[in-house]
């Protein structure tokens, strides 16, 4: 459950494509972590619209004293859920999902810090507010074709900062 707990230096982490599943707190306490590369966003390639489809879950819940870290609030329908957050390092500015079929819905969301973000070819869906808030995305890879980004379908709620993003 604690995979990568505390390792407070690491400023780099490949999780392989072969991992399927990645438990809450796995990362919690990876404070200098800037450039994080997973096979998926959330706790398994099925996470959807619950609290382990955001990015935050594989670090952990906040908690009153997490202040060095941004704190992600999950999204149900639409609505940031208040006093059920996520700690997330506020170094994280670079993500790179290897193997996912799926961005989940609210995955990215508010988490401002994100500048970069790249997608595999595989994604075929993009959940609505996945990528809601994410103000300071400025950098999106996509690795397939352009015929192939073409026929990802993108929900138009929330994803603003994905659509206006340098591709």
């Amino acid at each position: 459950a604690y995979a990568f707990y505390n390792c407070k230096e690491l400023t780099q982490l490949v999780i392989p494509g072969s991992v399927t599943g990645i438990s809450e707190n796995a990362l919690r306490g990876c404070d200098s972590l800037e450039d994080l590369t997973i096979p998926f966003v959330g706790s398994n390639r099925q996470a959807n619209k619950t609290y382990d489809g955001a990015l935050g879950y594989i670090f952990g819940r906040a908690y009153s004293s997490d202040t060095e870290y941004y704190i992600q609030y999950p999204i149900l329908d639409g609505t940031s859920v208040s006093g059920y957050g996520y700690v997330v390092p506020k170094t994280l500015t670079r993500v790179t999902v290897t193997d996912a079929v799926l961005i989940p819905f609210g995955a990215f969301s508010g988490l401002t810090q994100v500048q970069s973000v790249v997608l595999n070819p595989g994604i075929e869906t993009i959940e609505a507010y996945a990528f809601r808030g994410c103000t300071g995305l400025t950098d999106v890879c996509y690795c397939g074709s352009e015929t192939q980004w073409g026929a990802v379908s993108i929900s138009g709620s929330g994803n603003d900062p994905l659509l206006a993003a340098e591709m």
